[in-house]
């Protein structure tokens, strides 16, 4: 099964919608890996040591998506319930 999403953000987290391109999407319709790895490149503004990503449900074609991050982190959340989630470390 899927790993349940967490319920709560921390206070002060930054929101954005996430615009879904073709190019963000796999042959069946769902982001793929390489797409999520520079949105999480771009939201850690560093060199990156170690990072953990977690998929709690797909982001598929059409879904309106919602970047939320803070500086060590982020989620993209569909519907209000975050789909994948992300922590980082920098070097």
């Amino acid at each position: 099964g899927r790993i349940p999403p967490p319920t709560v953000q921390p206070e002060g987290a930054h929101r954005v919608r996430w615009q879904l391109r073709a190019a963000d999407l796999d042959v069946i319709g769902h982001v793929n890996n390489a797409s999520l790895w520079e949105t999480l490149v771009e939201a850690a503004g560093g060199s990156i040591a170690s990072a953990t990503v977690t998929h709690h449900g797909a982001v598929e074609a059409g879904d309106e998506v919602e970047l939320v991050t803070t500086a060590q982190a982020l989620w993209l959340e569909v519907a209000g319930t975050p789909s994948v989630t992300a922590e980082w470390t920098l070097r």
